[in-house]
């Protein structure tokens, strides 16, 4: 299933260190925020079309009040990649938009993207498409629980009693580009056709340019939850904020607070650091201001020990691997884990 937001608000935030920072956005500023309606364009999970574009409100899912959709036919087509998810108190399309709708979160995907097509000046690439796509997961707040999923053997185990009252988090498990034969096609998008997408992409960049921004590129970026399908699209305008942090990361360094010793380093700015900065700041929301915390079900789980090479169906186990590999809150943990299911990262080409 999917949703789509449009261009928005402004956000002033503080990075450590830093004066404050002003940039726009296209995410709304919370879901709590009474803004939230009128500042976006908040789509169909089945269709993508928004409020703007159908001339009305949209129609909330009567059981859960996370989705929206423009018609009766549509909620109907989506209800199997819906139904799954329907019914509880915090599911997955609301956490995904909870992400989308944080001002920090958005910063940084932004300059992922940035990273990644080179658009560092206004400008660039700033008429052409481009789609990108971030995996997210849903992974145990406590380290303790992580290891005691990642070595409980598999055979006989109950997943559903392996998750009871376990407190999980999003994280971001991988940023992807998307090209022809990218060899990453194992996540899939919802059954649209291009010209839908193309065509959200146009209106979005008409508003954008209308709105004084038509230096600012657009890039059609997708959050997928791959355990169960769940997606979020939406258009990011890359802001000149975002450009301007670019810039001086890449000249004086990217300092960051590591985990778990809390000691600041410098590191590499690159994408994989920035998400390495997410995952952290996500983990530090204790009190749940994000809104991005909700209990662990099996298909959680399920990506974490259910892992295999990198083949259909099972990429967000091989993100995992590779995200445990390289994000130094893992460090202490790496050597005990890589003993006790060597093959599992053998396989990751990630041991040693």
């Amino acid at each position: 299933m999917s949703s789509m937001f449009s261009f928005g608000l402004q956000h002033t935030i503080r990075l450590a260190g830093d004066a404050s920072t002003t940039f726009s956005t296209p995410f709304p500023q919370g879901l709590g925020n009474p803004q939230f309606k009128q500042s976006s364009n908040i789509g169909c999970m089945n269709c993508l079309q928004g409020e703007r574009d159908v001339g009305h409100s949209l129609r909330e899912c009567s059981r859960c009040k996370g989705v929206r959709y423009c018609s009766k036919e549509c909620q109907i087509q989506d209800w199997p990649s819906h139904k799954p998810d329907c019914g509880h108190k915090v599911t997955v399309p609301r956490i995904l938009i909870a992400a989308c709708s944080d001002p920090r979160l958005s910063l940084f995907m932004q300059i992922c993207c940035i990273l990644k097509f080179k658009l560092f000046d206004s400008g660039d690439r700033a008429e052409e498409f481009i789609s990108a796509r971030f995996a997210v997961a849903i992974e145990p707040v406590d380290l303790v629980e992580l290891g005691r999923i990642m070595t409980a053997p598999k055979d006989g185990r109950k997943v559903d009693a392996t998750v009871a009252d376990i407190q999980g988090m999003l994280q971001i498990n991988g940023f992807e580009w998307e090209e022809p034969d990218d060899g990453l096609s194992s996540i899939s998008l919802p059954d649209r056709s291009a010209s839908v997408t193309l065509e959200v992409w146009r209106k979005e960049r008409a508003r954008v340019v209308a709105a004084g921004f038509p230096g600012n590129p657009l890039v059609m970026l997708n959050i997928l939850y791959p355990a169960n399908g769940n997606v979020i699209s939406l258009p990011l305008c890359i802001s000149s904020a975002a450009r301007d942090l670019v810039q001086k990361f890449m000249t004086k360094g990217f300092d960051m607070r590591c985990e778990p010793t809390k000691e600041r380093k410098r590191l590499p700015f690159t994408i994989e650091t920035c998400m390495e900065y997410m995952n952290s700041y996500i983990r530090e929301d204790n009190h749940n201001r994000l809104h991005l915390r909700t209990k662990m079900r099996s298909q959680d789980v399920k990506v974490i020990t259910d892992y295999k090479p990198r083949e259909k169906n099972f990429l967000a186990g091989h993100l995992f691997v590779e995200k445990f590999a390289r994000e130094t809150i893992y460090k202490s943990m790496q050597l005990r884990i890589t003993q006790t299911v060597g093959k599992f990262f053998y396989e990751a080409g990630l041991r040693g």
